[in-house]
């Protein structure tokens, strides 16, 4: 009784084992547009179930703090297609690479899919100056309004900030008015 049931999971088991749901990417690398800091990229990735059963995505998550990934719940039937939304917040400027860990229900091996992507920040310069007087003001704030990211004018009241097109920068000091321009 043992060694015929021994037998039938020895040659069972391997038509049960690949009788399940599989995963396949179009790509498993991605690389985006160089992007103005600030910017947020939304990114659908597409997936298709190439198994013979239903699947679920049991994991997805991202290895980078400034990035999230997510996965519908329900279950992708074979044949069926899908795609996860990547979400990157790009608050500093450099080239980066972001990694996203994706898992389905029933397998042991992860897939791992790479963005990259270059973001740019606007060097900004300027000279902060007393408006009455035309005199430099040193040691003035100016600080991005969003972010707070932000610099100190030096002797002459000059500055240099990475910026976007179209953020506010708010000028301060003691004793004088706040500007935001």
């Amino acid at each position: 009784m043992k060694l015929t049931l021994c037998f039938k999971l020895l040659f069972l088991y391997p038509l049960f084992a690949f009788s399940q749901g599989k995963i396949k990417f179009n790509s498993l690398e991605y690389k985006l547009s160089p992007v103005n800091i600030g910017k947020t990229i939304f990114l659908k990735i597409p997936f298709s179930n190439i198994g013979n059963k239903p699947m679920i995505i049991t994991k997805c998550q991202s290895t980078n703090a400034t990035s999230i990934i997510s996965a519908s719940k329900k279950s992708i039937l074979p044949n069926q297609s899908d795609s996860l939304t990547v979400k990157i917040l790009n608050n500093s400027s450099g080239n980066f690479r972001h990694k996203f860990v994706v898992g389905i229900d029933h397998q042991e091996n992860l897939t791992i899919i790479e963005v990259t992507i270059s973001v740019f920040g606007t060097n900004l310069f300027g000279k902060v100056v007393n408006k009455k007087n035309g005199e430099p003001l040193p040691f003035a704030t100016v600080r991005i309004d969003k972010n707070g990211i932000g610099t100190t004018t030096d002797f002459d009241g000059k500055y240099s900030l990475k910026a976007s097109l179209n953020d506010t920068l708010i000028f301060s000091m003691t004793g004088m008015k706040t500007l935001k321009v």
